[in-house]
């Protein structure tokens, strides 16, 4: 994943920054005449667009917003995640997306036309499949209060307030379905 040959890259396209987490450093991404470059502390580093093998997108709720993110897959097994949200503290985020967008969307453009067999994939099946058992789980606590309510007359405010907020982002996201194909020269600009 790494270009040891020390040359110097010159960016041809947008460019995005982002720290993805806590544990992560700052990493700055742009995009070669033939390749994704990186730098993080002081090391640069790079794929080439032919060396990627598939990238996912999806997006999921995060600390006051829906983050943006891209899982990059390349064909010796490596992969690198980029996000639209810069983290800057304890629940501080940055929300990046304006450069995260155009990013990403000229780095399937490349890759498309580098490697063009590619796999261009949108959302997560395992992450549905969490949210449909969040959304069960919340059908059950929803008969349990009618159960409560209906013996002995008392609604269980707190079992009404997680079903009535965590219900609708359980839904929602259930119906984001699994994994599915994207057109690489149009990504969804809901994912972008």
């Amino acid at each position: 994943m790494t270009d040891g040959n020390g040359r110097r890259r010159v960016s041809a396209g947008p460019a995005h920054s982002v720290r993805n987490a806590v544990t992560d450093t700052e990493r700055a991404f742009s995009l070669g005449p033939d390749r994704i470059n990186w730098s993080e502390n002081g090391q640069t580093q790079s794929i080439r667009y032919a060396d990627i093998s598939a990238i996912n997108l999806i997006t999921y709720a995060g600390a006051g917003a829906t983050i943006a993110q891209a899982t990059i897959e390349t064909r010796d097994g490596g992969a690198i995640k980029i996000r639209s949200h810069h983290y800057k503290g304890l629940a501080r985020f940055e929300n990046r997306r304006a450069t995260y967008g155009a990013f990403m969307r000229e780095l399937c453009r490349r890759v498309a036309e580098a490697a063009p067999d590619a796999k261009f994939t949108q959302g997560n099946t395992l992450f549905m499949l969490m949210w449909a058992g969040a959304a069960l789980l919340m059908i059950t606590l929803a008969i349990f209060v009618v159960v409560i309510a209906t013996r002995t007359g008392d609604l269980p405010l707190m079992a009404i307030f997680i079903i009535l907020v965590g219900g609708p982002i359980a839904i929602r996201e259930v119906l984001k379905g699994g994994r599915k194909a994207f057109d690489p020269r149009d990504p969804p600009a809901k994912l972008l």
